[in-house]
């Protein structure tokens, strides 16, 4: 039996839609799920939800929203740190993030073979809450192999790069990898104290 295709995640940052387009389609991306707690850019009107909807829809590209349960600063005031920064630790515990959590994973089972992406605006995904907060999350309650978490994106030279979970929790505790594998114990142990923290 062939192994699920893994959760993909993706940040436009500063690429045109017709680049991200192109990125979706090399990775034969069929859904965005759209975790930005507000869908609209000011920067580039392309990626508003309306815009990119039809965008998408017309490279065959299915979209739906998520935001108000994925995204990485929910309305609920008691998410936040007093310095106002979001509480990752909080959000986990909320039912509204769990909800939006096995909604994904539903999703993504019933794409299968084919493959779904959850999509922010940070393109760096290290920065952001897809891997920081939604990533972690899916990768702290899988029971079994078959769920994993890859998050793809265009360098600076417009190459396609992918990293997994993994790798860009080790990048975030600023861990390397050996030659026998990743650090685990070490990367888990460090991750979850800044990752809990939003750092």
């Amino acid at each position: 039996m062939n192994k699920p295709q893994p959760i993909f995640t993706v940040g436009y940052g500063t690429s045109s839609i017709e680049e991200f387009i192109d990125l979706l389609k090399h990775y034969q991306i069929k859904c965005i799920v759209d975790v930005r707690s507000s869908p609209y850019s000011k920067f580039n009107p392309d990626f508003s939800i309306g815009a990119l909807k039809r965008h998408l829809e017309a490279n065959g590209i299915a979209y739906q929203y998520m935001g108000d349960t994925l995204g990485g600063k929910p309305s609920d005031p008691s998410c936040y740190h007093p310095n106002g920064r979001p509480d990752y630790s909080k959000i986990k515990e909320k039912d509204f993030f769990k909800k939006g959590i096995q909604e994904v994973l539903s999703l993504w089972r019933s794409y299968q073979p084919q493959r779904i992406a959850l999509m922010c605006a940070c393109q760096s995904p290290e920065r952001c809450h897809r891997s920081k907060l939604v990533g972690q999350y899916i990768y702290e309650i899988r029971d079994n192999d078959d769920i994993s978490v890859v998050h793809i994106y265009m360098d600076k030279d417009g190459s396609y790069q992918e990293v997994d979970q993994h790798q860009v929790v080790l990048k975030i505790v600023q861990g390397q990898l050996n030659l026998f594998g990743y650090e685990y114990e070490r990367s888990i142990t460090l991750s979850s104290k800044k990752i809990k923290n939003n750092i």
